[in-house]
């Protein structure tokens, strides 16, 4: 399978600051307000983002991530990870 790193999400999380573990924690506290229950992620999910091996996660844990990031999650039809500068996973 061709991968394609996510340079978007990459960028971000250096601009904010943010490791893989720590936005793994974001992202799961957004989860618990969206849904009631704690999300399951840890760093080894976001470095998978990143690296786009997991190149569309479920929509909950999308709309977290926007909620987090401020960002919108995009998909191309061609290219399931849109590298774009505008989108993360």
């Amino acid at each position: 399978m061709d991968t394609t790193r996510n340079a978007v999400l990459e960028a971000w999380m250096a601009e904010h600051g943010y490791s893989s573990n720590s936005l793994a924690d974001a992202v799961n506290g957004a989860l618990e307000r969206l849904t009631g229950r704690l999300g399951g992620l840890d760093g080894s999910s976001v470095r998978a983002w990143k690296a786009g091996r997991v190149m569309w996660p479920k929509s909950a844990t999308r709309k977290a991530l926007e909620d987090v990031s401020g960002l919108p999650a995009e998909r191309e039809p061609k290219n399931p990870l849109d590298g774009s500068e505008r989108s993360l996973p």
